[in-house]
């Protein structure tokens, strides 16, 4: 490694994207952030986990560029990202996304990184369009190669309504878009991946995006799907005619699963009483308690918090199985059962009279199935 110089920062800062297919990228600021700081490697090491690197905000540190926000700043630290070690020593590393809490280096990515058995590093880029920016897909590796399934990407180059899959060659990491047909299942994100004996590829999970009127919605995906690598068909495997309803509040005010009272008092406890933790952590012009007391059938009900604001709770209405859980300023329902279009309507506007009652806000139903 050569040393990383406030000229070579400022020089190879950025992301850019490959002009071949693949194009090597020999880029040493790159690999610098990759392989980090060696405390943190040790660290990571001795808690048996895969090293991501250093993050933006440390790199400015670094270079005494803290509010040099002129353009992102290339990290290997990233989100919906995938890994996938192979038996001949490799890790593959597949695109992803890093966003912060100010914007100031979210970005895309579209690059295979390739660890070798022997500690090299390979970063292989790609043109735009043979690879766009993916992230929350899925890696299979089946042979020589390894099948990219779904992902979400920029905004403005998403397809609903198409499953994409591209296949990574292993010999020389060309990428090729790979043509299918059949019943897909649509703009799969956040799903998992499964190569059964068959050769099949199973997909299950996460969520889609769908055209509804022209118009993209997110849905979660409760249908099983099957992939066949060789053909490149798609097949329902599952089909379960679950139904689905979104609860909006107008206000665009975010559900939160507790309110201000104890947050505050459990930072306190732990903080003390001179952190001015009170508007900071929790902004009631923005936000608001939810709760699902009163909102099922009985109070023995499952709940679950898989995300640091986000409240999920299963339990039976009208004597269905439905899980709510919050997104923003909506209420996601998710019906386990097939049932009738009125008794959906029934439990979306049962749920909807229940925000709206404890919230105070005006809500509406939206993407009733």
């Amino acid at each position: 490694m050569i040393e990383i110089t406030g000229d070579i920062f400022d020089a190879q800062r950025t992301r850019r994207f490959g002009t071949a297919n693949p194009e090597r990228m020999n880029v040493p600021f790159w690999e610098w952030m990759i392989r980090g700081d060696a405390e943190d490697r040790e660290r990571a090491k001795k808690e048996s986990l895969f090293y991501r690197g250093m993050e933006p905000y440390f790199a400015r540190q670094r270079f005494e560029l803290d509010f040099d926000y002129s353009s992102a700043v290339w990290t290997f630290v990233r989100k919906g990202a995938t890994v996938t070690e192979l038996a001949d020593g490799r890790t593959i590393c597949i695109a992803g996304q890093y966003a912060d809490f100010q914007e100031h280096d979210s970005c895309g990515y579209n690059d295979v990184i390739v660890f070798e058995r022997s500690g090299e590093i390979g970063i292989y880029g790609y043109p735009e369009t043979v690879f766009p920016p993916i992230d929350f897909h899925t890696s299979t590796w089946r042979g020589d190669q390894i099948f990219i399934i779904g992902g979400l990407g920029y905004a403005n180059a998403r397809q609903p309504d198409e499953t994409p899959v591209f296949a990574l060659d292993l010999h020389d990491y060309r990428i090729t878009l790979v043509a299918t047909s059949g019943e897909c299942p649509s703009l799969i994100n956040q799903h998992a991946a499964i190569l059964d004996e068959s050769g099949e590829i199973f997909v299950s999970g996460g969520e889609t995006i769908e055209l509804r009127d022209n118009n993209p919605i997110l849905r979660s995906n409760f249908d099983d799907y099957a992939f066949n690598p060789r053909t490149g068909h798609w097949r329902v495997h599952t089909r379960r005619n679950w139904a689905q309803f979104t609860v909006r509040n107008t206000a665009s005010k975010s559900f939160v699963p507790f309110d201000g009272e104890e947050i505050r008092a459990n930072i306190k406890q732990f903080l003390g009483d001179d952190h001015g933790v009170s508007d900071f952590i929790l902004n009631f012009d923005t936000s608001v308690y939810v709760a699902f007391n009163g909102a099922f059938d009985d109070e023995k009900c499952e709940i679950n918090l898989p995300g640091q604001w986000v409240l999920k709770v299963c339990g039976l209405i009208e004597g269905c199985p439905v899980e709510l859980q919050t997104k923003g300023a909506c209420v996601q329902g998710l019906i386990k059962a097939d049932v009738s279009s009125e008794i959906v309507a029934r439990i979306a506007t049962r749920v909807l009279d229940h925000l709206a009652s404890k919230s105070g806000l005006t809500c509406v139903v939206e993407d009733l199935d």
